[in-house]
């Protein structure tokens, strides 16, 4: 259903931009199929993030015309992230206003400035910038989470010791008095002479 799905999608972009198909970036005719399919999956941004965090997210120009066989799941991933954020920042209807312009001028450059008022290399910075915040926060968010998660470890140590040692010191008490009782009874009923 999903691949059926996302091929419609590209068809339904074929038959929008006919002859002028070739002027879409690939990462925006496979990022808006995949968008219109199916969304995100959770490897999508495990992809995404591995990439980030390792400095190998790969940039959008040279997905332009081809996937790297090798990398084609992070260029399916980021191909999607990319649409994503369009619709994020510039509206759901953004997309289809692109593919309109699109068809209308046969340069992508002149719709994707018409639609969001910028260049396609700053919206794709403006992107690039985006995914790197969202995931340093989400980098932040994970050290935190560590960081709390040891801090409880160490409390619970902390208070299993001064239980232990409260427990202790209390039994020393209790044998203490219990010494002091005995001793007390041993006075009393010792024989006086």
């Amino acid at each position: 259903r999903l691949v059926v799905a996302h091929e419609v999608a590209h068809a339904v972009i074929f038959r929008i931009l006919g002859a002028d198909s070739y002027a879409l970036p690939l990462w925006m005719n496979e990022g808006l199929a995949k968008y219109e399919s199916r969304g995100p999956t959770g490897d999508d941004e495990a992809i995404i993030a591995e990439a980030a965090a390792n400095g190998t997210i790969i940039p959008l120009r040279d997905l332009a015309a081809s996937f790297p066989g090798e990398r084609s799941a992070l260029a399916y991933a980021e191909s999607w992230s990319a649409v994503q954020y369009l619709v994020r920042k510039h509206g759901q209807e953004a997309p289809k206003e692109i593919l309109a312009d699109l068809a209308r001028t046969g340069s992508f450059d002149a719709a994707i400035s018409s639609v969001t008022g910028q260049t396609q290399r700053s919206f794709v910075k403006s992107w690039e910038d985006s995914l790197i915040k969202r995931l340093n926060w989400a980098r932040i968010l994970q050290i935190t989470g560590g960081f709390v998660g040891l801090s409880m470890a160490v409390l619970a140590i902390a208070a299993f010791i001064v239980r232990r040692k409260r427990m202790r010191d209390a039994a020393r008490q209790w044998e203490w008095e219990e010494f002091e009782e005995s001793m007390e009874r041993q006075l009393r009923e010792w024989p006086h002479r």
